[in-house]
């Protein structure tokens, strides 16, 4: 069976939406029969739970560090041995980053261990050394990630390459019945953490 291991956090910093969209995919890929692996740091504020539910999750423990990388929590010494621990379980795995503390010098220290590395970003202008790079955001162009890539990497930007959830395309059609230019509900959503309390300035 073919194996993707999923390298996501969450937590109070960071929010949900990584974790989030690399579940939306998970769930997609568990149908085309893919076993699937979530390796995630036990970070304060976590969302592990919610792949606990339905995916085997490896959690790492979240260690104190003295040179820490913002996102990533630990220094890149340390994100690459726990990495390596694991990856040299499981041979041959296709992995998938989707973190803003992880760029080339993490991917090139644990690329003799995969199959592929398939990055998620947001935002170009860190150096990754993926095989596929893949942006879903709006307006994103491929042009991008011209500087930041190797010349092997496939890359894929744009809200055609989205991670949503198949759920809300059944959700768009209930909605499109519905719609008769009145506007009566709005929908203000900040995620999976509100850190600076937006949620009240909003209501108030």
């Amino acid at each position: 069976m073919k194996r993707i291991i999923f390298r996501v956090d969450s937590s109070y910093e960071i929010g949900l939406g990584h974790l989030n969209r690399c579940l939306n995919f998970a769930e997609y890929l568990k149908k085309k029969n893919y076993e699937i692996i979530f390796l995630c740091r036990k970070l304060e504020g976590n969302s592990n739970y919610l792949v606990r539910k339905k995916f085997k999750i490896i959690e790492i423990e979240n260690k104190t560090v003295r040179y820490k990388k913002k996102w990533l929590h630990v220094d890149y010494d340390t994100e690459i041995s726990d990495l390596r621990k694991v990856l040299a379980k499981f041979s041959k795995s296709i992995l998938f980053i989707d973190h803003y503390g992880i760029d080339h010098i993490v991917e090139i220290n644990v690329k003799h261990l995969v199959k592929k590395i398939v990055t998620i970003s947001d935002v170009p202008g860190r150096k990754h050394v993926a095989d596929i790079l893949v942006d879903p955001n709006y307006k994103r162009k491929n042009d991008d990630y011209a500087n930041f890539v190797g010349k092997g990497c496939k890359v894929y930007t744009g809200i055609n390459f989205n991670f949503l959830s198949e759920n809300f395309k059944k959700f768009r059609e209930q909605s499109l019945k519905k719609r008769n230019n009145k506007l009566k509900n709005i929908l203000i959503y900040f995620g999976g953490s509100d850190q600076t309390n937006l949620t009240y300035k909003i209501l108030s």
